[in-house]
């Protein structure tokens, strides 16, 4: 939920994001990605693995 609130912060502050979005941890065994369905469409988080 912390990556997503980000997420929502920086598309308020530049008028909207790429479609893809990609969260890398260090302690984290796979990056975490967001995926937009199209303008304005649901957002999916999952893993590379889940893809």
């Amino acid at each position: 939920m912390n990556c997503f609130r980000v997420l929502r912060q920086l598309a308020g502050k530049q008028n909207g994001l790429d479609y893809l979005q990609v969260f890398e941890s260090d302690t984290a065994p796979e990056n975490l990605w967001f995926i937009e369905d199209g303008e304005g469409g649901a957002i999916t988080a999952l893993l590379p693995s889940d893809y």
